[in-house]
């Protein structure tokens, strides 16, 4: 599809106060049409837990691993599926808070509102947010963020470590698909109290990361043979790990996106295919690959 196509139209605001706002659950994004189920409703992703060691919050988004020892490489996947096609969002977004409120001390009539807009969007999305200190977070953990599809296996691998994964690791900053042992420099690494993104367009299926709210990068894109992606990530750390796929504000605002990430020609297609080969064989594609 060209690029007028793809952007949202005018969002449907409307302010609720928190008692109201459905669970985890409730929230619902609709879309006329997918390929893999019929029209309806799609429920908000949540995590899926596989592993007596991983705990699930009563909020229902939040997992900690309480496991003794780390390097067991371990991921959660939330489900349902991604969407793959342009859908109707419920999304949270941050109140406007007028200059006469902040002046008013101990004043702050918004604290117990929220906004959601209802947004047509092309771009499916989620973030988390690591908690935890800052002293509890060692060399040796790490927390993989990324999208797969249903053949990755949950248990004894990190998101990126084999062709079914794609992930974005806070240990070293880098991305990796396709093996544990090649991995491609990428962004910053991050830690608790980071937010980090992943998404994908559905009309490229070009995949994106962001951090604290600022665009990382688009490494890697999607085969369709792939579809539907799955929010994964990696937890081997004690720092509990919250979800959020629209229940509060993004950290990232998606109307930053730049119209290459649903470009579809050859030439994109190609840029994005060096770098999932330099990722892949790293020490090939430096010399037969330039930038």
């Amino acid at each position: 599809p060209h690029a007028s196509s793809l952007v949202s139209r005018a969002p449907l605001r409307t302010r609720l106060p928190l008692t109201q706002i459905p669970s985890t659950h409730g929230l619902a994004q609709t879309h006329t049409h997918t390929r893999w189920g019929s029209p309806g409703s799609f429920v908000v992703p949540s995590p899926h837990i596989t592993s007596k060691k991983m705990v699930l919050a009563d909020d229902q988004r939040t997992v900690t691993f309480t496991g003794n020892l780390l390097g067991g490489n371990r991921a959660v996947r939330c489900e349902p599926p991604l969407p793959t096609t342009t859908c109707a969002y419920l999304r949270a977004t941050r109140p406007e808070i007028s200059a006469l409120t902040k002046k008013i001390s101990g004043s702050a009539p918004l604290a117990a509102e929220v906004a959601f807009e209802v947004q047509i969007s092309s771009v499916a999305y989620y973030e988390i947010t690591i908690g935890g200190a800052q002293e509890d977070f060692g060399e040796r953990d790490c927390i993989a963020v990324g999208l797969a599809s249903e053949l990755f296996q949950l248990t004894g691998k990190q998101p990126g470590w084999d062709r079914h994964s794609f992930g974005y690791h806070s240990d070293d900053g880098h991305v990796f698909h396709g093996k544990g042992m090649s991995s491609e420099p990428f962004g910053p690494t991050f830690r608790p109290g980071d937010t980090v993104g992943c998404g994908f367009s559905v009309a490229s299926l070009k995949i994106f990361f962001t951090r604290n709210g600022k665009l990382i990068g688009i490494p890697f894109a999607a085969k369709a043979a792939q579809l539907p992606l799955y929010p994964v990530v990696g937890i081997d750390s004690h720092v509990p790990v919250s979800f959020n796929f629209g229940q509060q504000p993004f950290a990232f605002d998606l109307s930053l996106l730049p119209p290459l990430l649903h470009d579809t020609s050859s030439a994109s297609a190609a840029a994005t295919l060096k770098a999932a080969i330099r990722c892949l064989v790293p020490q090939f594609a430096s010399a037969a690959l330039p930038v």
